[in-house]
C-alpha cells in the first residue's frame, strides 16, 4: 500500500492558510499525485490524505482531477472515492515493471556509435604518454569513420602526436596505447 499525506507545510502562512488556500494546495497535489502514479508506475492500493478537508463538494473536484489524470495511463485505475476516515482511495493495476524493478535490474552494456567510438579514440590517443608508437584498437565502423567523415580530425590528432596513429581492427573499445 502507498500512503500519500498532503500538508500545507510552510507553503501558506497566517490567515492565507484558510480553506481556499487548502483547496488550491490540494488541487495542485491531486494533479501531481496523478502524474507521479503514472510516472513511477505505482500500483496496488494508494491512499491519499488531503490537507484539512471537511467539505465533501470540494473533495469531489479532487477525485475528478485524479480520475482524469489516471485515465491516460496504462493499466486500469479506479478512484474509489472517500473513505469514512476522509481518505481518498485509489487502486491501480500494474502495467509492466515498476520504477524500482527497472532501477534494480542489471545494467545492459551500452552500445556506442561508430563516430562516438572514433572520437573517444582520438581523445584517448592525445592523452597517451611515454615512448612508442600510438595505436588504437577500434571496431570496423569506427575505423571507417576515421578514414571517411572524420579524416580531418584524425590528421589533426596525428599532427599533434607528431606521428601516425596506428588503427587496428578489433572489438569495439576504443583501446588506445603506446606500442614499442
Amino acid at each position: 500500500m502507498i500512503a500519500v499525506d498532503v500538508d500545507l507545510g510552510g507553503g501558506e502562512q497566517g490567515a492565507a492558510a484558510g480553506p481556499e488556500a487548502q483547496h488550491r494546495l490540494n488541487r495542485r497535489a491531486a494533479e501531481e499525485i496523478g502524474r507521479q502514479i503514472l510516472l513511477r508506475n505505482v500500483s496496488g492500493l494508494i491512499v491519499i490524505d488531503f490537507a484539512g478537508f471537511t467539505q465533501r463538494g470540494k473533495m469531489k473536484a479532487l477525485i475528478d482531477i485524479l480520475r482524469s489524470r489516471l485515465k491516460h495511463g496504462e493499466g486500469h485505475a479506479d478512484v474509489l472515492g472517500i473513505s469514512a476516515a476522509g481518505l481518498v482511495e485509489v487502486t491501480r493495476q500494474r502495467a509492466g515493471p515498476s520504477l524500482g524493478e527497472l532501477m534494480a535490474a542489471p545494467a545492459r552494456a551500452a552500445e556506442i556509435s561508430s563516430d562516438a567510438e572514433a572520437a573517444e579514440a582520438l581523445r584517448q590517443s592525445l592523452r597517451l604518454t611515454g615512448a612508442g608508437k600510438p595505436a588504437a584498437t577500434l571496431s570496423r565502423g569506427a575505423i571507417a569513420c576515421l578514414n571517411g567523415p572524420m579524416k580531418a580530425a584524425l590528421e589533426e590528432t596525428q599532427r599533434r602526436l607528431g606521428q601516425a596513429l596506428t588503427l587496428i581492427e578489433g572489438p569495439s573499445g576504443p583501446d588506445c596505447r603506446m606500442e614499442r
